[in-house]
């Protein structure tokens, strides 16, 4: 206190408003951390512990939710070695169809040309009929 004193008198430690605030908020801050920094650390800890807890059940859940997940995934991995065949019979299918496609589209044509030559065969006996009828008028 003595060399504080010196110091002071003889100006080689100059005191301004910010030094003396400074010193005084970290003069409070630590007898406040004294005095009440024990309860302040428990009540801390408490709320780390249940933010802990908090994240240890999320966890639990998400775990479960993956293993879930993945107890699906094993239950449907059976049905991947049918894809092959699964795929066969689509492509036979698809042949399948395009033929039945071809084949109707094939019968159609048939039926226009038949069609055809019906209208044909009768306006060329529409055309002999009114030749006889001509011949036989004159």
């Amino acid at each position: 206190a003595g060399v504080l004193a010196a110091a002071l008198s003889k100006e080689v430690l100059i005191l301004h408003n910010e030094t003396i605030v400074a010193i005084s908020v970290f003069g409070v801050t630590a007898a406040i951390m004294q005095k009440a920094g024990g309860d302040i650390a428990s009540m801390l800890d408490a709320r780390a512990k249940g933010i802990a807890e908090s994240l240890s059940k999320g966890k639990e859940a998400r775990l479960a939710g993956i293993a879930s997940d993945i107890a699906a995934q094993e239950k449907v991995a059976p049905m991947y070695d049918a894809l092959q065949e699964v795929m066969d019979v689509n492509q036979e299918l698809s042949g399948m169809l395009r033929e039945l496609e071809f084949r109707k589209e094939k019968h159609a044509v048939r039926a226009a040309a038949i069609k055809q030559l019906d209208d044909f065969v009768a306006a060329q006996a529409q055309v002999r009929q009114q030749e006889q009828d001509d011949i036989a008028n004159y």
